[in-house]
Parts: C-alpha cells; sequence; structure tokens
C-alpha cells in the first residue's frame, strides 16, 4: 500500500507539473476545435471573427491595454488548435510581455537579446512560445503535436510554412 501511495503521488506530481509547463492562450487548449472555438469567441463578444481559410481565423482584442490581431491556426484535418500569433503595433509593450513571461515560465531557453526575440520551449515535444518586438511585438503560440501535425498538412498539401 505505502509503495502504491509512494507511486501514485510521483505520478500525480509529474503530471501536474508537466501540465502547469504546457502554454495556454487565453481559455483556449491545443487540439480543440474550430467549431468550439468560434462558439467561445461568438461567447466573450468577440463579433470581428474573420474567417481566412478553413485553416486559419483572427480577430482584434486588447491586451496588456493595448490593440492587437490575434490569428488562430487549424489542422487541414479536424480543424484543431495548432498555433496562435498575437501581433501589436508597437514594440514597446515587448518588455512588459517578457517580464510576465519570465515570471510564468522562467528563463526562455534560447535567448537573442540583441533582437529582442526570447524563446520557452514547453513541456510537451514540439511546444514553444516565442515573443519577438525588434519591430513590432509579437507573441507566437505553438502547440506541440498539433502544430507538428498542420506542419505535415502543410507539405503535403505543397504550401509554404507560416
Amino acid at each position: 500500500m505505502k509503495r502504491f501511495l509512494i507511486i501514485l503521488f510521483i505520478f500525480l506530481f509529474l503530471l501536474i507539473s508537466h501540465s502547469a509547463f504546457a502554454f495556454q492562450f487565453e481559455d483556449f487548449y491545443w487540439g480543440q476545435t474550430k467549431g468550439e472555438i468560434l462558439d467561445l469567441l461568438k461567447e466573450n463578444n468577440k463579433e470581428d471573427v474573420n474567417i481566412q481559410t478553413n485553416e486559419r481565423i483572427s480577430y482584434s482584442d486588447e491586451i496588456y491595454q493595448q490593440p492587437c490581431k490575434i490569428t488562430m491556426i487549424f489542422t487541414f484535418e479536424n480543424y484543431e488548435l495548432a498555433a496562435v500569433f498575437i501581433e501589436w503595433e508597437t514594440g514597446t509593450i515587448g518588455d512588459e510581455i517578457q517580464k510576465e513571461l519570465i515570471d510564468r515560465y522562467g528563463q526562455p531557453v534560447e535567448l537573442e537579446s540583441y533582437m529582442k526575440e526570447y524563446r520557452w520551449q514547453g513541456g510537451f515535444p514540439g511546444e514553444r512560445l516565442i515573443l519577438d518586438y525588434l519591430g513590432n511585438a509579437e507573441l507566437s503560440y505553438y502547440g506541440g503535436k498539433y502544430y507538428q501535425k498542420y506542419q505535415k498538412q502543410l507539405h503535403a498539401e505543397g504550401e509554404s510554412e507560416l
């Protein structure tokens, strides 16, 4: 019984610590379907949603008290959330975003301070977060296996990558 409890504790610790390091944008999660996301956006009164293609939607919002454009990328099959890109017109907000990301996820894995590009690796293979604010501020979330699936489908279609 004691051995079982120790194994259970270790399993729960690994599960919680692994999940805690998963990058997530707002209330959305990787693999969530486009239909579910459109419903959530409607519930949150996002009225300017632009369905660009079956695999891409965008809308305007305000994050960090600054207007921004949010683009969501979906897999070609099943339309599962694979990536989220946020763009602000100014890079001045970058220092504030960087500080919050360091507080939340720790120091970046790869740091190119002269380029103002910072990268964090997530808890799942292929999951990463990139902040770039040399010009405009851009924050990119990549959804691990879903983004890898999107890339494979993109290459199979003969299209260029983002």
